[in-house]
């Protein structure tokens, strides 16, 4: 009996000691997120940047939330600058968390060049200016859900804007 005990307390303990080592390490993004992501951060491997056709509307909703996941990442992005060739303006690298919103815009204006850069400004003209990106990001969370509410295609008919009312703007917009 007393071996028995030993032997159930072991296997509890080695379960236990299991599940603890599976909770420290780094979540993982998941799969439905792997392709959308190397298409901001090079780190994940080849990808592409802009797309021969832009998907369906389920897949640019899931496209969308993952790209809100990168707020905070302050590595630098697969792509960044001048997207319009008559755009002049050096423009200072884009990170990951401001490549994922650009995404985020071009995959629903389906424009690449919804902005002539991946940088945001003010009415003032500041590029990037302090806390932009933040403020980018809640703005941008409060109309993903409006835009699940209504609807990708409803959304884009009423040609709902992710940066209304924040001062901010695309670069060259």
């Amino acid at each position: 009996m007393k071996n028995g005990l030993l032997l159930a307390f072991g296997a509890l303990q080695i379960a236990l000691s299991q599940s603890w080592a599976m909770a420290q390490e780094p979540e993982k993004p998941p799969a439905a997120c792997k392709e959308w992501d190397k298409r901001v951060d090079p780190s994940l491997g080849p990808a592409g940047t802009t797309l021969a056709q832009i998907p369906g509307d389920s897949e640019v909703l899931v496209a969308i939330d993952c790209f809100l996941k990168h707020q905070g990442n302050k590595n630098r992005a697969r792509f960044g600058g001048a997207t319009n060739p008559r755009t002049s303006q050096m423009l200072p690298d884009a990170t990951i968390e401001l490549a994922s919103l650009y995404y985020i815009s071009y995959l629903f204006t389906t424009d690449w060049q919804h902005g002539d850069g991946v940088a945001m400004w003010n009415r003032e003209g500041v590029i990037n200016p302090p806390g932009s990106i933040d403020a980018a990001y809640a703005a941008y969370a409060a109309w993903f859900k409006r835009v699940k509410s209504l609807g990708l295609s409803e959304a884009r008919k009423q040609r709902l804007d992710p940066l209304k009312d924040t001062g901010l703007h695309w670069y060259g917009k």
